[in-house]
């Protein structure tokens, strides 16, 4: 499983706002045109310059949307490893057991016969989230769901 944090990307909704700034001026562009303000080779080395901008950011929107789902998928994934990650533990063979270890850790440090865990952030907000004291859901979205989108969003990339 691949959680490297990543640099932030565009937002969809800051790219889409470029996507009407750019249809915005193609359509300023198009009525000097008409009007005359513009001549025909100019007018058309800027429209092909606007047309290429615009599928460029079309193409980053919608990378952007489908990147979205698989982090999310991916988000999803790691919080129902680490929830079960004592179970999993228990159960697994050794090179598994590795492989989970690997997966939930960001540091690991051998110091004589001690060895250090080093938790990978997401592992920690989980395992640090407050708990309920009532032990009953009181609320319908996870009080750790809102720290957990905004962390993936900047390590992420969505």
């Amino acid at each position: 499983m691949d959680l490297n944090h990543r640099p932030p990307g565009p937002e969809p909704g800051a790219t889409r706002l470029r996507l009407e700034g750019i249809r915005t001026r193609l359509h300023r562009l198009t009525d000097a045109f008409v009007e005359g303000i513009l001549e025909k080779p100019l007018f058309d080395d800027r429209k092909n310059a606007l047309f290429l901008d615009e599928k460029a950011v079309t193409d980053q929107i919608l990378d952007l949307e489908r990147n979205g789902a698989s982090s999310l998928a991916r988000l999803d994934k790691f919080l129902e490893l680490v929830k079960s990650a004592s179970i999993l533990y228990e159960k697994t063979n050794q090179a598994e057991k590795r492989d989970l270890v690997r997966t939930l850790t960001s540091k690991l440090e051998v110091s004589g016969k001690n060895v250090i865990l080093t938790p990978k952030l997401f592992v920690l907000l989980v395992a640090e989230r407050p708990k309920s004291s009532n032990s009953s859901p009181s609320r319908g979205v996870p009080r750790i769901w809102n720290n957990c989108l905004s962390i993936s969003r900047r390590s992420l990339r969505l």
